[in-house]
């Protein structure tokens, strides 16, 4: 763990910490804090376009205080692994992570002295999401959601994938030929078989609008455990927040997922014939 210089807060009155707490090891499984080198930029254009939209904000690395212009922070609040956690390996020590690139603005007012004797309060202004995308479209590099494998007895990424397609039917990137950038969609735990990994999404966001055409009934994603080869997607309806299971009964084996909520609630097989 290393201790190294964090921007200092902005706001009258405020002191921060002069440093932070980082891990040397492992490497950042997602995108940690806010530059230009994380912006969008599939082309001149559209990365110029991220940048102007951008300088309405403060921006920084990792630990960058709320402002009263209004501060990026990424990962955000539903960003990162937030909130399902990751799958252990204890035979090859690999750890599968499953996160979103997705970022939150958090910005500071003036404490209204008739309501509360604080001198700050945190801004609740809507409509904030679409101010930090391009007509929709995310300002930072995909993959918007994906799946990290990490080898914990070298402390070192391994693989990524993405998972799902993401916008990439987006008016902005017509014409281009682009990998999967991954759906925006808030990442589960993960199941980790002897050969296969398997993760499920929760609900979309906006920008899933310009992905595949079912892209809400993009359930459960399989990998493959050793390079993160995308296997397949199983399309079913409803969403999950649960990780999947798995058990074998009379020799054969069952994935199970657990779906909808309330009346619309139900556990959901699947198996190989």
């Amino acid at each position: 763990i290393e201790e190294r210089p964090v921007p200092q807060s902005t706001v009258p009155g405020e002191r921060t910490a002069p440093t932070q707490p980082f891990p040397a090891k492992p490497p950042p499984f997602d995108i940690q804090g806010t530059t230009e080198d994380t912006l969008l930029d599939f082309t001149p254009e559209l990365r110029q376009m991220a940048l102007e939209q951008l300088q309405q904000f403060e921006y920084g690395p990792l630990f960058t205080p709320p402002s009263e212009k209004g501060t990026i922070f990424l990962p955000g609040l539903l960003g990162g692994s937030n909130w399902g956690g990751a799958g252990f390996d204890p035979e090859t020590s690999m750890l599968y992570v499953p996160s979103r690139t997705g970022a939150t603005m958090y910005r500071l007012l003036p404490g209204d002295q008739d309501q509360t004797n604080l001198g700050y309060v945190q801004d609740r202004q809507r409509g904030i999401a679409e101010s930090m995308t391009l007509e929709g479209l995310p300002l930072f590099k995909p993959p918007y959601s994906r799946l990290t494998a990490i080898d914990m007895s070298r402390g070192e990424i391994v693989w990524q994938s993405a998972m799902g397609n993401g916008p990439r039917n987006h008016p902005l990137l017509q014409g281009l030929d682009l990998p999967p950038l991954g759906n925006e969609s808030m990442t589960t735990s993960v199941l980790v078989t002897r050969s296969v990994v398997f993760g499920t999404m929760t609900k979309g966001r906006t920008p899933d609008r310009w992905g595949d055409e079912e892209a809400d009934r993009q359930l459960l994603y399989a990998f493959d455990k050793e390079d993160g080869t995308h296997l397949r997607t199983f399309l079913l309806d409803g969403r999950s927040a649960a990780a999947p299971m798995t058990y074998l009964h009379d020799g054969k084996q069952y994935v199970v997922v657990a779906t909808g909520s309330a009346n619309t609630a139900e556990l959901v097989a699947f198996s190989l014939p």
